[in-house]
């Protein structure tokens, strides 16, 4: 490999931590897919057998892809002689992914602030009495005092906000 300058460096080294983030996508959907796809485990003792066996296949499958994306060029650097370009361009990579990540956990950290923002508006305007709890990412609403709490729970990943009964007062 020909010596490279820093522009070329920072250049592969994004497209490199834009392959991983976009291969971690990929395999999330699938994960979060997989039950759609196979059915879930206790309806299917097939599904059950196999279901460790795909995941940890996965795993290394996953760990190879993603070694070869941050290491590749790196070790091919270091090993035609190029040893600072080599630990640059490693460096790069890790923080260009550092710096995805960190943006996709502020960017998803904005869209839940923003989701309780509205739904405590909303819960304003019903002019109700009602505490919202945030916990990983499952929102529980609930209204009254003491032993005449009422509860409604909602797990999903889009809130229903405009599903939302509230009652008026306690």
């Amino acid at each position: 490999m020909p010596r490279q300058n820093t522009k070329q460096i920072i250049r592969k080294s994004i497209l490199c931590a834009i392959s991983v983030i976009v291969y971690i996508f990929l395999v999330s959907l699938f994960m979060n897919n997989a039950q759609h796809l196979f059915g879930k485990p206790v309806d299917n003792p097939t599904t059950a057998f196999f279901t460790p066996i795909i995941i940890l296949s996965l795993f290394v499958l996953s760990a190879a892809i993603t070694g070869f994306l941050v290491l590749g060029i790196p070790i091919l650097l270091y090993l035609n002689g190029n040893k600072k370009e080599a630990v640059r361009f490693f460096l790069y990579t890790l923080f260009w992914l550092f710096l995805f990540i960190l943006s996709i956990i502020f960017f998803l950290l904005w869209i839940t602030a923003s989701v309780i923002a509205h739904l405590i508006a909303v819960i304003q305007i019903k002019n109700c009495k009602i505490n919202v709890c945030k916990l990983r990412s499952s929102l529980y609403l609930w209204w009254g005092e003491g032993k005449n709490k009422s509860f409604k729970y909602y797990d999903n990943t889009i809130l229903p906000i405009g599903n939302i009964m509230i009652p008026y007062g306690n």
